[in-house]
């Protein structure tokens, strides 16, 4: 109901609306399903909420990124390393202009894989992320030399695109509706 004090309109609340809201409360509460209840919290209704594929896909690829930023990261504190990228080596390999390209080429193929992950559909999607898989995993192996945390990051990471390659496979398609018009 709706109603007009001075020119400013206000939705007012029927109480019988509120009434039956309470009586559809206190009737799910006895049958243990208490749906207002937030999952967290001490009582019956304590299960995690499904995510759509498309979201863990892209909580997956934001996983793999921020190990990669976070290794590199680390490599910058190691003893020594900020001095040999100062000589333009690294790992007897000459920087110059277009491996930095390269490597940022590489790079934007998880990072675009975050939000293609959540606005593409699955038939887009689906054979996308098999390609970036595919080219994040190969240009993630390190190097020879390789030391503790670029294990443990590798091994992550390494886990985690495992997981996307699985998750696109058994992504299953959208159940079809039916268009129906009431007259």
């Amino acid at each position: 109901m709706r109603l007009r004090i001075a020119g400013v309109h206000f939705w007012a609340i029927d109480r019988s609306l509120v009434q039956q809201e309470k009586r559809a409360s206190a009737r799910r509460k006895s049958r243990g399903r208490n749906h207002d209840q937030h999952p967290t919290s001490k009582g019956k209704n304590t299960e995690m909420r499904p995510a759509e594929t498309h979201i863990k896909l892209a909580a997956l690829w934001l996983f793999i990124l921020l190990n990669i930023i976070f290794r590199d990261l680390h490599q910058f504190v190691m003893p020594g390393f900020l001095e040999t990228i100062m000589t333009g080596q690294f790992n007897g390999m000459e920087i110059t202009a277009e491996l930095m390209l390269i490597g940022g080429m590489v790079v934007s193929v998880p990072i675009s894989m975050v939000p293609l992950s959540l606005v593409l559909e699955r038939r887009f999607a689906r054979p996308l992320t098999f390609v970036a898989a595919l080219i994040t995993t190969v240009t993630m192996t390190p190097p020879a030399p390789i030391d503790l945390d670029d294990a443990y990051h590798l091994a992550l990471q390494l886990i985690a695109m495992a997981a996307i390659v699985v998750m696109a496979w058994r992504w299953k398609p959208a159940p079809i509706v039916a268009d129906v018009h009431y007259t």
